[in-house]
This record gives structure tokens, C-alpha cells and sequence, in this order.
């Protein structure tokens, strides 16, 4: 009960401080209104800079400090979801390793930012910026697959060099 009062008394107090600034600050404007000749009446020139005064105090009484956003965790997929989106992979790397178009749309673009993260984090190379040593740390073979322009007439990988690809990314 003691502390409501207390934040109350305290809000009152600040109220006044902030009432005796705008005064304060009122007097100074009147002052220097009548040496400069103009005939600014009291009560205005006074009660416009505690009003303003007052004002700005119970905005920032009311004013709150922004929450900090809320990071969820992703959520694990539950057991059939997770066994069905693993199927939907297995069937994905599948027709990969039958059609070219499959691999160059559904799997290079995944193990490309794969291979560009693993680099970035462990090496600090960013492959746009620095192909050459981004290729020596991958290999001829993982950097045509995933990273380097695709050529159009080049061969799905098998299923094994698919498995190798992904075995030598997470080996980085």
C-alpha cells in the first residue's frame, strides 16, 4: 500500500519540479519579451511555458520503454511430420541424382548456402569475394557442384556423390 503512495508523491513531486521549470523558464521569455519592447501579457508568456512544461513531464510519465521482441525457437516437428519431411528429402535427393533441372532447383541451392555458411563461420572466407581461396578450402569438385555457375550440360550427381558432397560440407 506505502508503495503506490510513494510513486504517487513521486509523480506529484516531478509534476511541480516540471510546473517551477516552465515558470522558470516563463519568467525568462516575459523578461526578455519586454526588453525587447514588445507588451507580452503574464499570464500568456507565463502559463504557455508551464503548460508546455507540464506537458512534456506527463508524456514522458506515460511514455513506456519497448518490450524486446520475443525469439522463438523453431519448433521440432512432431514424430510423423518429421518422418514425412524426411521422406520428402530422400525422394528430393532421389530425383536429383536421376534429373539435372531437379538437382540445379531443389539441392544445389541448398548445399551452395550449406557450403558458403561453413566457410564464412570457420574460415571467414566469403566466396563472392574471395572465389579463388574459397575454392582451395572446398575442393574442384565440391566448389563445380554446389558454388561455381552451373553448366548446362553437366551430368546430375549420383546418389553417392551427393552423399560424399554432403559428407565433405559437413566436414568443413
Amino acid at each position: 500500500m506505502a508503495e503506490p503512495r510513494r510513486q504517487a508523491s513521486g509523480l506529484w513531486f516531478r509534476l511541480a519540479a516540471a510546473a517551477g521549470a516552465g515558470l522558470a523558464v516563463g519568467v525568462a521569455v516575459l523578461l526578455v519579451s519586454s526588453a525587447a519592447g514588445a507588451d507580452l501579457p503574464p499570464e500568456l508568456g507565463a502559463g504557455v511555458c508551464v503548460a508546455f512544461a507540464l506537458l512534456i513531464q506527463l508524456v514522458r510519465e506515460t511514455a513506456t520503454e519497448p518490450q524486446p521482441p520475443e525469439f522463438l525457437e523453431p519448433a521440432e516437428p512432431a514424430g510423423n511430420e518429421y518422418f514425412s519431411k524426411l521422406r520428402q528429402l530422400e525422394r528430393r535427393l532421389e530425383a536429383a541424382s536421376r534429373d539435372a533441372s531437379k538437382y540445379e532447383r531443389n539441392v544445389r541451392p541448398v548445399l551452395a548456402r550449406l557450403a558458403t555458411e561453413r566457410l564464412r563461420h570457420k574460415y571467414g572466407i566469403d566466396p563472392l569475394s574471395k572465389p579463388i581461396q574459397a575454392r582451395e578450402v572446398l575442393g574442384e569438385q565440391l566448389w563445380s557442384l554446389t558454388i561455381a555457375p552451373a553448366t548446362p550440360d553437366s551430368p546430375p550427381p549420383s546418389q553417392a556423390q551427393l552423399s560424399a558432397l554432403v559428407a565433405r560440407i559437413e566436414a568443413l
